[in-house]
């Protein structure tokens, strides 16, 4: 997956922990919501303090909200999608902030891309939308012929109960036909 919250894609300027200057995760997300009302962030902290934050600070949301839009505008237009869907703290960002998003993601838009911009829809997963997803990468990663092969190379004691090759599909969810 892409690493989009290590691309300066909001205008910041503020040194990352990934060694990059202005990264997006500096401006949007918990970590952002955190340091933004002057509270300890990183290290594992976030979800729940960022929430009450969520509640409390509006100001904080809406600092949140304008460079989430801005971002988005540099993702649209680099990969012209007819949709955008968040998660995470953007759903929540997008609930509380709707306008304030907008707005900012507007200006940051080609003239091309403004007469039809894409929808900005939040995903019916909330929050856990971007781990359900990642933890699917993992399991279409693995799960395909070659994947259980190297599995059943490296686990011959193990290997009785997994499918044949030939029983495996790539994705059941696109009704692929098994191999």
């Amino acid at each position: 997956g892409a690493e989009f919250g290590h691309m300066p894609l909001s205008g910041g300027d503020r040194p990352c922990p990934c060694g990059a200057t202005g990264c997006w995760g500096m401006d949007v997300g918990a970590n952002a919501l955190l340091r933004h009302v002057g509270l300890a962030y990183g290290g594992g902290r976030g979800r729940e303090q960022a929430e009450l934050v969520l509640t409390t600070s509006q100001e904080a949301v809406a600092a949140n909200a304008s460079a989430l839009g801005r971002g988005i505008a540099a993702l649209v237009n680099a990969h012209d999608p007819e949709v955008v869907v968040l998660s995470g703290h953007g759903a929540e960002l997008y609930e509380r902030a709707g306008q304030t998003l907008l707005a900012a993601c507007e200006p940051g838009l080609m003239a091309i891309r403004r007469d039809h911009p894409p929808r900005i829809e939040v995903s019916a997963l909330g929050w856990r939308g971007s781990l359900l997803g990642a933890m699917e990468s993992v399991f279409d990663a693995f799960l395909t012929p070659e994947g259980l092969g190297r599995w059943r190379e490296n686990h011959p004691d193990q290997g009785g109960d997994t499918p044949e090759s030939r029983n495996v599909t790539h994705s059941t969810l696109t009704g692929d036909k098994p191999l």
